[in-house]
């Protein structure tokens, strides 16, 4: 059965973008907020679903190492149209800046902060469901954060990795992707999938330049930078399939809580 779902969720990925990202995006925009959390988490972006009772699941968006740059939001509005909140990190900072430094948003230690903040506000939040999506570098940390939450890792690079042992984790990295045999290679806990999807490359949500092509960015498992491929079609498919997981986890976790 594992292996069926793994085969469908692949298909689904590669297939042209379904109907109900159209709607997921059509749904009214939810009450966005800035928020400022103690470090190394800083300023957060909260985006409440419109039209939704409190209290609701949330996912926590690690950035990238670079920060966010606007990545975050095919994922924010996919998530937003299954009415979960988002609180996207890696604000602060300026990425333009020559030799940039990485954004400590990308950390776990970032993640477990979030969450302490989240977990207090009960009246917002549905306690326990609580996930993680992370960018990158982000994804690493989303991976090694403590909490049983599920955990989404996009491109995190697949040098020296090890995926969680004991909670639902999602890892996705682009066959085309330099890096895509070690992601190949990875071990795969029962309740861990890894998916390579074809036809994509290593960071696919990135903004393309004047002629399409895409930035060199620090690779996620530090050794050196890496070549991007934009892919904007592709990204919102990814976008609604990663909500499409995230839900249905945050569904069984809030399930099993009662």
């Amino acid at each position: 059965m594992r292996t069926r779902t793994r085969h469908l969720l692949a298909a689904a990925l590669a297939a042209p973008c379904l109907a109900g990202a159209t709607q997921g995006q059509a749904l009214a925009q939810g009450q966005a907020s800035l928020h400022h959390l103690p470090q190394p988490a800083g300023t957060g972006r909260l985006v409440l679903p419109g039209g939704n009772a409190v209290p609701v699941p949330l996912v926590i968006i690690l950035p990238d190492a670079l920060g966010d740059e606007g990545r975050s939001e095919p994922y924010v509005q996919a998530l937003e149209g299954r009415g979960i909140a988002t609180l996207v990190l890696g604000l602060d900072g300026d990425p333009d800046l020559p030799q940039a430094p990485a954004d400590p948003a990308a950390s776990a230690e970032a993640a477990v902060v979030a969450r302490a903040w989240a977990v207090g506000k009960v009246t917002v939040f549905q306690g326990g469901a609580i996930g993680v999506l992370g960018l990158g570098a982000g994804g690493r940390a989303a991976l090694a954060d403590a909490n049983g939450g599920p955990a989404v890792a996009l491109y995190p690079g697949c040098s020296g990795l090890e995926l969680p042992a004991w909670r639902p984790a999602l890892l996705l990295h682009g066959l085309d992707a330099h890096d895509a045999a070690a992601c190949a290679g990875l071990a795969e806990p029962p309740a861990a999938t890894i998916l390579g999807l074809p036809g994509f490359g290593h960071a696919w949500d990135v903004r393309a330049g004047a002629w399409g092509q895409g930035d060199m960015l620090p690779d996620p498992a530090f050794a050196g930078r890496v070549t991007t491929q934009p892919d904007a079609e592709g990204t919102q498919r990814v976008a609604e399939r990663v909500a499409a997981w995230l839900a249905q986890q945050l569904a069984e976790r809030q399930a099993g809580a009662r």
